[in-house]
């Protein structure tokens, strides 16, 4: 083999590594944002299911506490909210 042969195959093979490795790289970033994303969108979810459980805990005590008159005032309020 030439010299030239021999300097062009290592040229690409080193190409080759060099794009392999910075595939992997991006994949591994990629992965990282995902599970970084999907975390977000648990947190937010989990938040959400907590506000509706206090509105319907406070709704309960506040239509317990109520004297029986004001019931459907109190109903009505909270209807709105």
């Amino acid at each position: 083999m030439s010299d030239g042969v021999i300097h062009i195959a290592i040229a690409v093979g080193s190409a080759l590594l060099s794009a392999t490795f910075s595939a992997g790289i991006a994949l591994g970033m990629l992965r990282r944002v995902r599970t970084d994303v999907n975390a977000i969108g648990g947190k937010i979810k989990a938040a959400e299911r907590d506000a509706l459980r206090r509105h319907h805990n406070v709704s309960l005590v506040l239509m317990l506490a109520a004297p029986i008159e004001k019931e459907r005032e109190i109903c009505e309020l909270l209807k709105e909210g």
